[in-house]
């Protein structure tokens, strides 16, 4: 009887700590950004955007991705990966539409930070209808944020992108970017 309280008692120790090391890894982040409109005479001219990442993307979450494709096909794929949540992109206009982060991303920079958050494309402003073929299935944001979490950025209307890599997730083609200014990382 004895022993097995002191077994309970390391097993959850045990699970405590590591509780209490894994908090960090999936600690939410929230950016702030602003991207300037040019789709019309009625649209807002510069739209908020708030960014929050619930948790990144793992290299085993990729790696099995990448097996889904291998054995299964494309098809498969896009549906399993648009089954991921790992946070939302909130275009704060008139619309305020709400776009899941199916993929996110952070590499380390010289100055600080890369981080890479792809969605399905869609229309975010209510003068905009895009045409989603199959070629441009995904909209890619990047962000370049330094030490004290500011920087700027890039919206990809529409990109392709692969996985796996020295990156973990790379832009293979796409749409001319748009400028995200303001980024700011929120405490």
């Amino acid at each position: 009887m004895r022993k097995s309280g002191i077994r309970n008692r390391i097993f959850f120790s045990f699970v405590g700590v590591c509780l209490i090391l894994a908090i960090p890894l999936s600690a939410t982040e929230e950016f702030r950004a602003k991207l300037l409109n040019k789709a019309g005479l009625f649209s807002e001219r510069m739209i908020n955007i708030r960014i929050k990442i619930e948790s990144y993307t793992t290299p085993d979450e990729i790696k099995e991705l990448q097996k889904i494709i291998a054995e299964e096909g494309s098809l498969a794929f896009m549906n399993t990966f648009r089954k991921i949540n790992k946070g939302a992109i909130n275009f704060l206009s008139a619309r305020g539409l709400n776009l899941r982060i199916l993929a996110a991303v952070t590499n380390p920079t010289e100055k600080g930070r890369e981080i890479m958050l792809v969605t399905e494309r869609q229309s975010w402003d209510t003068e905009t209808t895009i045409r989603i073929d199959s070629h441009y299935l995904y909209m890619v944001m990047v962000l370049n944020i330094d030490e004290k979490g500011k920087g700027n950025g890039k919206l990809y209307k529409g990109a392709e992108f692969s996985l796996g890599g020295k990156k973990l997730l790379e832009i293979t083609d796409a749409h001319p970017p748009m400028p995200l200014h303001g980024v700011r990382q929120r405490k």
